[in-house]
C-alpha cells in the first residue's frame, strides 16, 4: 500500500475535502436516477423470477408473472427468458433436454445481451445441471445411459458433489442397481472428481459407491465427513480441556489434564479436526495465561503453534506467545521471543494484530525508537484496522508529528454527460436497492465497476482521465448513491471490497462514505449528555443503520433491542414498535446510557455489557479483565465476538472524530480515549493531564 495512507491516518485535523466530498443532504447525487412505480412492479417481477430460478424451482405462477412482464430502457424485454424458461419446465425426454441443455442446446448457445439475462444464464445452466438428474430419475434410466448423458455427467461431476447438490446424486445412486454399468461409470467419475478437486469425501454417499484402492487413498490423506467416530473422538478431547480448565491450579492435576489432552489429540488427530483442536488449545492458552500458569500456558500454546495451518492460525498462535509474556512483565524474556521467533525480520508478512503488539510491548519497554518505526510501517500496510488506528495514535504522541494528503478530486461531470448505457444500470441497481434483493444489486455494481470510459459517457463528453481513475470515480460514486438510497450494509461492502482490490485509495472521501451519520440530529435531541458519535459508531456496528435489522437472536432496529430489555425500560412496548427509529432509539440509548453510569463512563465495559451481557462482564472482571492497560483488557476478552465488537466501536468512533476535526480526542491519551466521560470533557482532561506532568518535571 503506498506510503501515503499513512497521513490519512495521522491526525493532519486540517480535513482536506473536494466540494464534491460533501455533499448537502438534498443534493441528489450525480449517478441518482429517477424510477417509476410501474419500474418497480416489473423490477419485482424480475427479482423474484430470479430468486425461484437460483431455488432450482419454475412453477406455472412465477412464469405467469414473467410472461406479464413489460419492458423497458432498464429492464429490456425477457421474451427470451420466458420462452427458454417455458421450454425447461416441460421438458421431460431426454431428446427435448438436450436440445436445451445439451453442448449445442438452445440454452447452451445463447448470447445474454444485458446484466439480467447474464445472471439469468448462469442460474439456467445450474438448473440445467438439477434438472438432469431429476430426469434420470423419473425416466428411470437405472441400467445405462447414453454416451451424450455420460459426457454431461463427467463434465459436471464437481456441480453434483456441492453440498446443496449432492442429495441428488445420492438419491440417484440408491435406485441405481450395484455392479451395474452406470453404477461402476458414476463411482469412478465421482472418485475422479473426489481426488481432482480435493474434496474431502462424505460418508453416505461413499457407501452408495464403489470403493477402489484410488477412492480408499483419499479418504485416508483427507478424511471422511460425516464420520460418526469424529464425535465420539472430539467429544472426548473437549472433556479433557474441561477437566483442565476446572482442576484445582495447586494440584499435579492441572499438569496431568494438560498433558492428556495434548498427548490425545496427537495420536487421533486423523479423527479430531485440525481445527476444532487448534481452536480448543488456544482457548486452553488463553485461559491459563490470564491464571498465571506461564509455564503450562507456554506448554498449550507451543502445541498450538505446531498444530497450526495457515498464516491466519499461525499468525494468532504467535501472538498469543507474545500475549503471555506481556502480561507476565519479563522484559527479558520478551525480547528474547521477539529475537528467537525473527519477528522484527518478519514483521510485514505478519498480521495487523501481531504488528501493533510487537511495536506496543516494546515501546512499553523502552524501546521507544524501533516501535515508532514499527508504528509507521504497520499504517502502511492495513489503514482502517483498529490496530492501525490505536498505532497511529501511539505514533502521534511519540513523534508529534502531523501529515497531510491530496484528495482524489473528482472529475466535472453532471448527469447528462453519461449514456444511455449507465444510465440504464444505474437505474436498475436502484431498483434492486427497492425491492431488497442484495444479490441482483451486487451483480449490477459489478458490472458497473468494469464499465469503461466510452460506454459510461455519451458521445459527445470527453474528459483527460486514465481509465483506473475512472474506476475510482465510478466507485465513488455508486457507494455515494448507496448512502442517498439508505442501502449502508452494501454501500460498506462495496467501499472495503474496493479498498482491498485497490480500486479505490483510503482518502478523505472514502472515509466520509464508510462512516455516514444518518440519525445523528436525533441521537443530539434525545439525549445532550453522552457525546452523539459515539452512539452513531455503536449503530453502525449494531444495524448499519437499517432500522429493520433483526438478528438471529431476536434483538431488533437500530440499536439492536432485545425485546425483554425494551419492555424493562418502557412497558408495554411490542415486539413490532422496535423498528421505529426514534422508539428505539430513545429505549436504546436510555440503556447505553445507564450502562455508561454503571461502569462510570468506562467503554470497553460499557460495550461489552452491552454486546455480552451484564453477567457476563461480572465474571470476566472479577477474573479476567483485571489489567490496567484498555488494550490489554479488550484483548483479554473471553469472547471472540465480542472482543470484535469493542474493537469496531471504536474504530469507528475514532473515524468519525477525525471527519468532525475533533482536535482534543485526538491528543488524549490512550486509557482516557476508551472512556465517555474524557471524551466528553476532553479538553479539561487534557489541561489536567499537562498539570500532572509539568508537576512531575
Amino acid at each position: 500500500m503506498p506510503k501515503c495512507f499513512v497521513s490519512i491516518l495521522a491526525v493532519s485535523f486540517a480535513l482536506i475535502f473536494s466540494k464534491q466530498g460533501l455533499h448537502a443532504e438534498e443534493t441528489k447525487p450525480l449517478f441518482y436516477q429517477e424510477t417509476t412505480s410501474s419500474d418497480l412492479n416489473q423490477a419485482k417481477i424480475i427479482s423474484s423470477f430470479i430468486t425461484q430460478l437460483r431455488r432450482s424451482n419454475l412453477d406455472p405462477w412465477t412464469l405467469k408473472k414473467l410472461n406479464q412482464f413489460k419492458s423497458s430502457e432498464a429492464l429490456p424485454s425477457l421474451k427470451t427468458i420466458y420462452t427458454l424458461s417455458k421450454e425447461l419446465a416441460s421438458s421431460k425426454t431426454g431428446q427435448e433436454y438436450f436440445q436445451l441443455c445439451g453442448q449445442s442446446g438452445s440454452i447452451s448457445t445463447w448470447s445474454p445481451q444485458n446484466n439480467v439475462e447474464s445472471i439469468v444464464f448462469k442460474e439456467f445452466q445450474s438448473l440445467c445441471k438439477v434438472r438432469f438428474l431429476e430426469n434420470l430419475i423419473s425416466g428411470k434410466k437405472f441400467k445405462s445411459l447414453t454416451l451424450e448423458e455420460k459426457m454431461f455427467f463427467e463434465t459436471n461431476s464437481r456441480f453434483f458433489l456441492l453440498k446443496d447438490r449432492r442429495h441428488l446424486l445420492k438419491r440417484y445412486l440408491k435406485l441405481v442397481e450395484r455392479d451395474s454399468e452406470i453404477h461402476n461409470f458414476i463411482s469412478r467419475v465421482v472418485t475422479d472428481a473426489y481426488i481432482k478437486f480435493d474434496i474431502m469425501a462424505e460418508k453416505e454417499l461413499v457407501s452408495l459407491l464403489d470403493i477402489g484402492n484410488d477412492l480408499t487413498g483419499h479418504i485416508q490423506n483427507s478424511g471422511l465427513r460425516g464420520l460418526s467416530g469424529n464425535i465420539l473422538f472430539e467429544s472426548e478431547f473437549r472433556s479433557l480441556i474441561a477437566k483442565a480448565l476446572s482442576a484445582d491450579l495447586n494440584s499435579d492435576k492441572l499438569k496431568e489434564y494438560v498433558d492428556q489432552a495434548i498427548s490425545f489429540q496427537q495420536q487421533n488427530k486423523s479423527f479430531i479436526r485440525q481445527q476444532v483442536a487448534w481452536l480448543n488449545f488456544i482457548m486452553l492458552s488463553r485461559e491459563l495465561s490470564h491464571l498465571k500458569q506461564w509455564e503450562i500456558a507456554s506448554n498449550v500454546i507451543n502445541h498450538a503453534n505446531r498444530i497450526s495451518k495457515g498464516s491466519t492460525q499461525i499468525d494468532e498462535a504467535l501472538f498469543q506467545a507474545l500475549f503471555l509474556r506481556v502480561l507476565k512483565a519479563d522484559s527479558t524474556e520478551l525480547f528474547s521471543f521477539i529475537d528467537q521467533k525473527k519477528l522484527l525480520k518478519r514483521y510485514d508478512t505478519l498480521s495487523s494484530k501481531l504488528q501493533f503488539w510487537i511495536a506496543y510491548s516494546l515501546e512499553a519497554h523502552g524501546k521507544k525508537d524501533i516501535s515508532s518505526r514499527l508504528y509507521e510501517r504497520l499504517l502502511n500496510n492495513n489503514p482502517l484496522s483498529f490496530y492501525s488506528i490505536v498505532a497511529q495514535r501511539e505514533y502521534q504522541l511519540l513523534n508529534n508529528k502531523k501529515f497531510v494528503t491530496k484528495p482524489f478530486i473528482k472529475p466535472n461531470l453532471a448527469a447528462n454527460n453519461l449514456s444511455p448505457t449507465i444510465k440504464s444500470s444505474l437505474k436498475r441497481l436502484k431498483l434492486w436497492i427497492k425491492v431488497n434483493d442484495r444479490f441482483l444489486a451486487e451483480n449490477e455494481i459489478e458490472n458497473l465497476k468494469n464499465i469503461s470510459i466510452s460506454d459510461a459517457l455519451d458521445t459527445e463528453t470527453k474528459i483527460a482521465l486514465s481509465n483506473h481513475d475512472f474506476k475510482r470515480f465510478t466507485m465513488l460514486n455508486i457507494t455515494e448513491l448507496l448512502n442517498h438510497e439508505k442501502a449502508y450494509l452494501t454501500s460498506f461492502k462495496v467501499l472495503y471490497n474496493a479498498l482491498e482490490d485497490g480500486s479505490l485509495p483510503v482518502s478523505t472521501a472514502t472515509i466520509e462514505y464508510l462512516f455516514p451519520k444518518p440519525y445523528l440530529e436525533q441521537i443530539k435531541s434525545i439525549n445532550s449528555t453522552i457525546d452523539p458519535l459515539i452512539v452513531l459508531s455503536l449503530i453502525r456496528q449494531e444495524s448499519a443503520f437499517n432500522p429493520e435489522a433483526r438478528s438471529h437472536v431476536g434483538a431488533r432496529g437500530l440499536m439492536q433491542l432485545m425485546p425483554a430489555t425494551a419492555r424493562e425500560l418502557k412497558r408495554g412496548v411490542r415486539n413490532h414498535q422496535l423498528v421505529d427509529p426514534q422508539l428505539n432509539l430513545k429505549l436504546g440509548i436510555k440503556y447505553f446510557s445507564r450502562l455508561l453510569k454503571k461502569y462510570e463512563g468506562n467503554l470497553i465495559y460499557t460495550l461489552a455489557a452491552y454486546n455480552a451481557g451484564e453477567g457476563n462482564l461480572k465474571r470476566w472482571r472479577s477474573s479476567k479483565l483485571t489489567y490496567d492497560d484498555p488494550l490489554v483488557i479488550i484483548e483479554s476478552i473471553p469472547f471472540k465476538e465480542t472482543r470484535k465488537y469493542v474493537k469496531l466501536i471504536y474504530r469507528n468512533v475514532y473515524f468519525y472524530k477525525y471527519l468532525a476535526n475533533d482536535v482534543d480526542f485526538f491528543k488524549l491519551p490512550m486509557e482516557h480515549s476508551f472512556n465517555a466521560r474524557s471524551i466528553a470533557t476532553a479538553s479539561s482532561v487534557l489541561e489536567n493531564v499537562e498539570t500532572l506532568e509539568s508537576i512531575k518535571r
